[in-house]
């Protein structure tokens, strides 16, 4: 089967799967759904099991209700019919070496070219040494092969329905077959490391149909511009057992006269494999609307027809809108700053990060579990449970986890990539974000933003315009996590670690955060707009005024770990808005969650400010700062200004002269990227008064 979720046209796709126990016209050799046995391994059927460990029960049958014991492994095998389960997690105390194998009874195939076996799999691997294989006799259980040559896929506590295999090559009209569910749980006493076990449901032994195709996949995105041409690609997926050389492509819009064209000298098409095609026909939308599209093969291999018509056909509907916006992709993660796999994760998130800063706008919530996570100790309540419960994670799912455009996708150790976001970028939007305003004025302590959404086709209401305020980089001086404390890495930090599996080159990690979300705009739950119509704009306005700093400081000791007001912003804080639809489009394909469009502006910072009475006002931003900072200042007439800036010591570090400065309001740069980390003193005086404000540089 194709990848899923990554990329946005196969998310969109209204195609459905079909299982061979569904498909008419085959012959059957063995069925065995374990229904009417039950609890007890069906007639016909045995098992083999190393008699080493006596506290091994073997294969064992039943279903949720049946296998609610103790044991981590039978309590969270997903919930199917009755099924068969071997559990080496549970039941073999003392950790022998077993090959646990359920067998089929005898069969035969003769008279049958063509033989597939199909059967639905729960495959937990531990540790990576356990396997289970699908082995095949074909003399009564004397000698045994394994069918494929490798293991079977391992998917956890998932099922995965309908996995098949060509067995042709082993039982085609041979009279005495038998298959095994070969599981081993991977390694000796001496390691001392379990396996977990198998589940296996709908064993389906037969023989397909001859010419038996399915278009399973397209691959443009729902969005078309009306008066561009398009022509359709995917996939298709040959479930006959005769091999395909050539065939015709159909296409039908809105119910309109099929176009159809030849593909011929196509090889390696042969029985459960799958073939890329490419339409050489060209669709052109003339208006703006809802385009349906069906796609089909026929003629195989000249004049055959496709014995199963049940899965010929594939349906996907398009938006054609007045003009596809570029998108920028949004990618959402939740992380802690205690989670030994999220520090093992970041690199590779960084870097993806890096690289694509004109697809994609990153924000980061910062949770409460496993361990200790300054940052989090005043955001949680307010938005970052209200997000981490909107998408929902499963039981099982902890940190790092992330969405691209709403979809989840586990971001650890390289599953995140380019490719994704250039995939996720590749569908377009239906939307554009103007940002027109950007903004934190320094006397009042607020952050506001004003947005227009310009919307390019009909949309109903309720999409959500979620607003996130993040800082660019919270850096730290001192490692705050528990899980992997700095005593885990080499001192001073360098290339190497102390055996303990965690490279020094991931240190880093435990300082430096980025794109850390303050606060959601104006809550966790976003602003709900109406209606859209082709053209349309419709406009946000929200603010927030600080009520909280980094955390909390519970040590009370500016210089001790705790200290989370003591962060560096490395650049400064940004804003990002993105459009997320809770309910999605199903007509559309489009997935409930799914994020149209993002955009993200840096902030202006305003005094805002009365004129003061006593002194004059200024602000620096950011501070503390790494390197320069931004000195603004607002006077009511025109002065001389003069700047100051000493050490604790007070000895002068730096001082210029502005001369005559005309009213109103300026800024300008303080370069300290040559001054030592520590605190300065800044005085900014005019003709007629001074002040003075405490600097930070880290």
């Amino acid at each position: 089967m194709r990848k899923k979720l990554l990329l946005h046209s196969r998310l969109l796709l209204a195609a459905a799967l079909f299982t061979f126990a569904a498909l008419n016209a085959q012959t059957t050799i063995l069925f065995q759904n374990f229904e009417a046995s039950k609890t007890a391994i069906p007639a016909g059927w045995t098992q083999q099991q190393t008699a080493a460990d006596p506290t091994n029960l073997g294969w064992q049958f039943g279903n949720s209700t049946t296998f609610n014991i103790a044991g981590t492994f039978e309590q969270n095998v997903p919930t199917h019919t009755y099924f068969g389960l071997v559990d080496d997690f549970d039941n073999n105390l003392t950790v022998a070496t077993n090959y646990d194998t359920l067998y089929t009874p005898s069969f035969s195939c003769l008279g049958h070219s063509h033989v597939f076996v199909s059967f639905d799999l729960m495959n937990y691997v531990f540790n990576g040494y356990d396997t289970t294989t699908l082995v095949i006799s074909t003399n009564g259980g004397k000698t045994w092969a394994t069918v494929t040559g490798k293991a079977l896929p391992a998917n956890n506590f998932t099922w995965q329905d309908s996995l098949v295999y060509d067995i042709s090559a082993y039982a085609a009209n041979q009279a005495n077959v038998m298959l095994g569910f070969a599981y081993f749980d991977g390694v000796p006493n001496s390691i001392g490391y379990p396996g977990a076990g198998i589940a296996i449901d709908n064993v389906d032994v037969f023989a397909p149909l001859d010419y038996d195709l399915s278009l399973t996949s397209q691959n443009l995105p729902y969005l078309m511009q009306v008066g561009n041409s398009y022509k359709f690609t995917g996939a298709l997926e040959n479930f006959g057992g005769v091999g395909i050389t050539s065939l015709h492509m159909n296409y039908s819009v809105n119910g309109g006269a099929a176009q159809s064209y030849t593909i011929n000298g196509i090889t390696g098409f042969n029985g459960l494999t799958s073939y890329n095609f490419t339409d050489n026909l060209s669709f052109t939308p003339t208006a703006v609307g809802t385009y349906t599209v069906k796609l089909w093969a026929d003629n195989l291999n000249g004049a055959n027809a496709d014995q199963n018509n049940k899965n010929d056909t594939l349906q996907a509907n398009f938006m054609a809108i007045s003009a596809v916006q570029p998108k920028m992709v949004l990618l959402e993660e939740f992380m802690n700053a205690s989670c030994n796999p999220c520090m093992f994760a970041t690199p590779n998130i960084d870097s993806v990060s890096a690289n694509n800063l004109a697809k994609c706008n990153a924000i980061r919530y910062h949770v409460n579990f496993p361990g200790r996570d300054f940052m989090d100790s005043v955001t949680w309540l307010p938005f970052v449970q209200g997000r981490w419960t909107y998408y929902n994670p499963p039981k099982t799912g902890g940190v790092p986890q992330a969405q691209i455009d709403g979809s989840y996708i586990f971001p650890a150790y390289g599953s995140l990539s380019s490719s994704s976001i250039q995939e996720a970028a590749n569908a377009g939007s239906a939307f554009g974000i103007s940002i027109t305003s950007a903004t934190y004025t320094a006397a009042t302590k607020t952050f506001a933003l004003s947005a227009n959404i310009t919307a390019y086709g009909n949309f109903p209401a309720g999409i959500t315009a979620q607003v996130a305020l993040s800082v660019d980089t919270i850096s730290y001086g001192l490692d705050q996590s528990q899980e992997d404390p700095q005593i885990y890495f080499d001192s001073p930090i360098g290339p190497y670690s102390l055996g303990l599996g965690i490279p020094d080159n991931l240190y880093p990690g435990l300082l430096h955060f980025p794109d850390v979300v303050e606060d959601m705009m104006p809550t966790a739950n976003g602003t709900k707009l109406a209606a859209f119509s082709t053209n349309s704009t419709q406009s946000i306005n929200v603010s927030w005024k600080v009520n909280h700093p980094w955390g909390i400081d519970p040590l009370g000791a500016s210089l001790k770990l705790s200290d989370t007001t003591r962060y560096d912003s490395t650049q400064t804080a940004r804003f990002t808005v993105f459009l997320q639809d809770k309910n999605g489009e199903p007509t559309l394909g489009v997935p409930a969650k799914y994020v149209y469009q993002s955009a993200s502006a840096k902030l202006n910072y305003v005094l805002g400010v009365q004129e003061v009475s006593d002194g004059v006002y200024f602000e620096m931003y950011p501070n503390p700062a790494k390197g320069s900072t931004n000195l603004v200042y607002d006077i009511a007439k025109e002065e001389n200004i003069s700047i100051e800036v000493t050490n604790l010591l007070g000895e002068k570090v730096y001082s210029e002269n502005l001369g005559r400065t005309v009213a109103g309001k300026h800024a300008l740069e303080l370069n300290g990227n040559g001054l030592p980390t520590g605190i300065y003193m800044v005085k900014f005086a005019t003709d007629n008064s001074s002040t003075t404000k405490k600097l930070i540089i880290q």
